[in-house]
């Protein structure tokens, strides 16, 4: 659980348009075992549920010009701290 805090509070600091934003995390006991959750926002488009049911689904391929860039020092001085 250490590490998933640890990651998680780290994520929750990215903010850029390419990255989902993680509002909140923790852990919670269910059926007697923990478990780890994260809150992140909400994105439009179907429910993992429904597209998993459905069976394999291919994704788009991102062109090379696309997100990521190549190399982290192209965004990184752009990712402004809160």
């Amino acid at each position: 659980m250490a590490c998933f805090a640890r990651e998680a509070a780290v994520a929750g600091g990215l903010f850029y348009p390419g990255i989902v934003t993680f509002h909140d995390f923790g852990s919670a006991v269910h059926d007697g075992r923990r478990h780890a959750y994260l809150v992140m926002q909400l994105q439009p488009g179907k429910a993992l549920s429904t597209v998993l049911e459905a069976g394999r689904a291919s994704l788009p391929c991102p062109r090379p010009s696309a997100w990521p860039p190549a190399s982290p020092t192209l965004w990184a001085p752009r990712i402004k701290p809160v």
